[in-house]
């Protein structure tokens, strides 16, 4: 056998075996035939033949067609898909085949989802039965949705709003234009703009007032804190004060009394001065009888000249006294 021809039998073969595998690995199946499922669903978006099944992330084969099915109108149609499986998988009679997205660009496939449980128990489905067929409601759905039954409402929004905004340029212009209110805006800029200035003065003035009540809250706290710290002392003053008030209070009637006999001490004493100005009684008329007082001073000058007169002569009178003595003690013993 020339070189070309082996050359060629191992080139064809090569690439024959490269397009089984592939189809294989798409789940395509050639070593004996495949188990055929239907499902049918009533839209697709991007499902095509060729496109992955899975069950739990693990390809198990593909979609070998899709086929769209028309009944009595265009609305009641729906799409029968056609699947090729591996015959080595068991799958419940009550399982799901669930369209959805397999990546973010919008690739879709089917996922096998299996029962919690059998339903009837042990039945599992064979070769050109029906799967429950389910569509995922993924992010894309739902935004093409919100489209589809939504765009016509926002579009008609939009459409009165870009009149209204219409109406209001012209009007904006139309009074851009004169000039009566041309100088009405520029006098409303200008008080806009002294406003501001005020605005800014007033915040000015209040971030002061609020440093300042800052400074004052941290005094404030300053002096609560030093109120706390002396909170025992404080509490002794008050008892103290307390104590000395129940004492002021317990003697305030001992200095009634004492003020109630001053009181009366004071006018005994205006009634001895008013009868000692008075020529009744003893002391009135010591001091206001003029006779009385010389006859005093007479018999104390007759008192003091006898006095000196003893005092010089004491035998003159102690001699008598002795004799008066000793005759009255014998008169005393007669008796």
């Amino acid at each position: 056998m020339k070189k070309e021809i082996r050359f060629g039998i191992i080139a064809v073969g090569t690439a024959a075996l490269i397009f089984i595998g592939l189809n294989y690995l798409a789940g395509s199946q050639y070593f004996g035939p495949p188990m055929v499922l239907y499902a049918n669903y009533p839209k697709l978006n991007g499902l095509f033949a060729g496109n992955q099944v899975y069950i739990k992330g693990v390809p198990v084969g593909k979609v070998a067609d899709v086929e769209l099915e028309m009944t009595e109108g265009f609305q009641s149609g729906y799409t029968r898909v056609r699947m090729e499986l591996d015959k080595k998988y068991n799958i419940p009679a009550n399982s799901e085949a669930m369209v959805y997205s397999i990546d973010l660009l919008g690739a879709k496939g089917i996922e096998i989802r299996l029962p919690d449980s059998l339903r009837p128990a042990g039945t599992f489905l064979e070769n050109g039965d029906d799967i429950t067929g389910a569509v995922e409601s993924g992010i894309f759905s739902e935004a093409e949705d919100l489209v589809m039954n939504e765009g016509a409402k926002i579009l008609l929004q939009l459409g009165t709003l870009t009149v209204q905004l219409n109406e209001i340029v012209a009007a904006a212009k139309k009074v851009i234009a004169d000039d009566r209110y041309t100088s009405s805006l520029a006098v409303t800029l200008e008080n806009i703009r002294e406003t501001t200035d005020n605005l800014t003065k007033i915040s000015q003035e209040v971030d002061s007032i609020s440093r300042e009540l800052r400074v004052l809250s941290g005094d404030a706290a300053s002096i609560v804190s030093n109120f706390e710290n002396n909170n025992e002392n404080i509490s002794r003053i008050i008892a103290n004060v307390e104590s000395t008030t129940d004492s002021l209070e317990s003697a305030s009637s001992e200095i009634k009394k004492l003020m109630t006999d001053a009181s009366s001490a004071v006018g005994s004493v205006e009634n001895i001065v008013t009868k000692l100005d008075t020529t009744t009684g003893t002391l009135g008329l010591l001091l206001n009888d003029r006779e009385l007082y010389d006859s005093l001073t007479y018999t104390t000058r007759n008192v003091n000249a006898l006095l000196r007169e003893v005092n010089e002569n004491p035998e003159r009178f102690f001699d008598d006294i002795k004799i008066y003595l000793i005759e009255r003690r014998k008169k005393e013993e007669a008796n």
